[in-house]
């Protein structure tokens, strides 16, 4: 299984150094387009993206974890963490427990 990284050129590049296939994202159409084109590569198994992108693709990320893979982790970009919801407290509500440290 393939991990695929979409983010910025910073979080891109030191993700590609460590063997990932990075995709570094300067607009939130070409985001949108990369993370449509990746979500259903049966060979995906981890996206990795920014969470300033992953804010602007809440929807598209919530429908996408619907399915058992690829597992969609969000992570802050060069910029530092912006407020979204973490790994936590999205399995906290998806099984209606609240938060989950």
């Amino acid at each position: 299984m393939k991990i695929v990284v979409i983010g910025d050129g910073d979080t891109a590049v030191g993700f590609r150094l460590a063997g990932a296939d990075a995709f570094e994202v300067s607009s939130l159409e070409e985001g949108e387009r990369i993370f449509k084109q990746v979500v259903y590569q049966e060979d995906v198994g981890l996206i990795i993206i920014t969470e300033e992108l992953a804010k602007r693709l809440a929807n598209l990320i919530e429908e996408a974890r619907k399915k058992t893979l690829p597992v969609i982790i969000v992570i802050p970009g060069s910029t530092g963490p912006i407020d979204i919801p973490s790994l936590g407290e999205y399995i906290g509500k998806l099984f209606g427990l609240g938060h989950i440290s």
